[in-house]
């Protein structure tokens, strides 16, 4: 432990967290320029209980809920990502020491992180071929020998809880070993020169005998469940935090330009969408937390894939569109704004880059991918944590595609359509204009009641709640469009899908086929693998056929 004196002040009251937080806001424009570990937030953030908040007591109780712990972490991310992100590993690894270290090294440890003596992290991130040696345990299981990267907090923790090989080093699920970083760990500062998340201190550590303090569990235990989407959860409350400071940022700085007259409609705009994707943001995270504390031992696996990746297309709206209202002087001259555009966007890569979540690194199993069709609690889950989960109202990468889709139908007029998988019917309103009929469904009742509300008026369209392809309508449809849908279901189902269609499918009809074509672990397919898997088993013609870097879209058509 690093010499430094404990504190053993009361539990963080409303007053001292602000006092708190705007004394780490205040010195963030100095760490990021002249990065270290930020001792002096991390003083505070002891002397005021927030570091032992979630310390449980004897008898394994949460002293805060979810939704408080959340609320701190988010705003001290707010006023310091590299903070923010620090923090969040020194309440995940709380987390695991108190579920897994054994007694009597669990209540000791505890009661000096309670007391504000002792900083935790979690390190996961093996090296790349060049780096050194990924971390393995040596001597029996009781020393550390190797490197990991990407460790946040590297030069002012002591402890971390690293994922390392066994001792023979051979590939497989890692173990969770609690290490006592005092002796034997090495700081290669010259490592993290990013220009973001500048005071995180993620540095590359060499381990040369570090003492563990015990082995967490078996094999893959950093992946056990609730813990592991609880960590999860964590890393997009930091991401919302540093979010946060961009929308403020932007919005003073668009106060400031529009001062004493009427914003023009590109402000109001741009601070509209920016709000609008907090607010999904807000609601995701309220519902996470709200199912967190009403069952403490539930897993959020599912639905916390879900939330990371609607929460980094929230953030990343939020800078695009900050950036294009407030122009390049906020950048130039390195304000708030700039630095939570640097912390933003290194994050979000650097949350990539962690085994646990993205397998195939340093030969780690990690999450598996999703395997079974996502069924309609899943969806009805989302919707009820946000009215619109993708941001189809706000989206430019949304708006974009609508447009593109819509176009590759050309001058052609359809009697008769069906759209699968409307969810609240944006694009289903643009679609509405080229048929004579047009039926919308989606397996969420939310996003049916949503999709009706929006259509209101249309008459020739209606909307209904149905489960693909069990409750498939009654064709003939002279068009099916199938837009962000098919990569919900495994294999066989998408083609049990692919054949319903075909047999609804009008002499002369076509089948529109749009999907994201990123990396997603939310579903059982990829994008691309969607669209190989329909040209390869249709008997219908491949007539069309765009790919950008984000979406793919295939229209085949009846030729016979």
């Amino acid at each position: 432990m690093r010499t430094r004196a404990p504190h053993h002040g009361p539990r963080t009251t409303p007053r001292v967290l602000d006092e708190v937080l705007g004394d780490i806001s205040a010195g963030a424009t100095a760490r990021d320029a002249e990065p270290g570990f930020p001792e002096g937030p991390f003083a505070g953030l002891a002397a005021s209980g927030i570091l032992g908040m979630t310390t449980p007591g004897p008898e394994a109780e949460r002293p805060v809920s979810f939704a408080e712990e959340w609320r701190v972490l988010r705003a001290v991310a707010r006023s310091d990502g590299s903070v923010g992100r620090i923090l969040d590993g020194h309440f995940n690894a709380v987390e695991r020491v108190s579920v897994l270290a054994p007694e009597p090294l669990r209540s000791a440890e505890l009661e000096a992180v309670a007391a504000g003596g002792l900083r935790l992290g979690v390190w996961g991130a093996d090296p790349i071929p060049g780096e050194g040696e990924p971390a393995r345990l040596v001597e029996g299981g009781g020393r550390v020998s190797g490197v990991k990267t990407f460790c946040s907090g590297s030069t002012g923790l002591d402890r971390a809880v690293v994922l390392v090989r066994g001792e023979d080093g051979a590939p497989g699920p890692p173990l969770v070993a609690y290490v006592d970083l005092s002796d034997g760990a090495e700081v290669d500062t010259t490592w993290f020169r990013g220009h973001g998340m500048r005071s995180s201190e993620s540095h590359r550590v060499v381990f040369d005998g570090a003492r563990v303090l015990a082995v967490l569990g078996g094999p893959g235990e950093l992946l056990r469940e609730p813990y592991f989407s609880r960590d999860a959860v964590r890393t997009t409350v930091t991401w919302a935090g540093i979010a946060d400071l961009a929308v403020d940022s932007a919005l003073d700085v668009l106060a400031a330009k529009t001062a004493g007259r009427e914003p023009d409609d590109l402000v109001s705009l741009a601070a509209g969408r920016m709000l609008a994707a907090r607010g999904t943001i807000d609601r995701w995270l309220e519902f996470a937390a709200a199912r967190a504390d009403a069952d403490q031992g539930a897993s959020l696996s599912g639905f916390s894939t879900g939330l990371r990746e609607t929460v980094a297309s929230g953030c990343r709206e939020i800078l695009d569109e900050a950036a294009r209202a407030v122009g390049s002087h906020p950048f130039a001259t390195a304000g708030p704004l700039d630095r939570a555009r640097r912390d933003l966007e290194l994050f979000l890569l650097q949350h990539r880059l962690e085994p646990a979540l993205a397998p195939g690194q340093g030969g780690h199993s990690g999450t598996p991918p999703v395997s079974e069709r996502l069924d309609r609690e899943y969806f009805e889950e989302l919707y009820a944590a946000s009215s619109d989960p993708w941001n189809f109202e706000t989206s430019e990468y949304e708006r974009e595609k609508y447009a593109r889709t819509v176009g590759v139908l050309g001058e052609r007029r359809f009697r008769r359509a069906l759209e699968a998988g409307a969810s609240i019917g944006v694009f289903t309103e643009l679609l509405a204009g080229r048929c004579d009929e047009l039926l919308a469904v989606d397996v969420s009742e939310k996003a049916v009641a949503a999709a009706r509300e929006r259509l209101r008026g249309l008459d020739h369209v209606r909307v209904e709640r149905r489960t693909l392809p069990e409750e498939m309508p009654e064709g003939p449809f002279d068009l099916i469009v199938a837009s962000e849908v098919l990569y919900y279901f495994p294999r066989e189902e998408m083609l049990s899908m692919l054949d319903a269609f075909e047999d609804a499918l009008a002499p002369g009809g076509a089948l529109l086929a749009v999907h994201w074509r990123r990396e997603t672990r939310t579903c059982p397919l990829q994008g691309d693998e969607v669209h190989e898997l329909l040209a390869a088993h249709t008997g219908l013609a491949l007539t069309r056929s765009v790919a950008e870097a984000d979406y793919r879209l295939d229209l085949f058509e009846d030729r016979a």
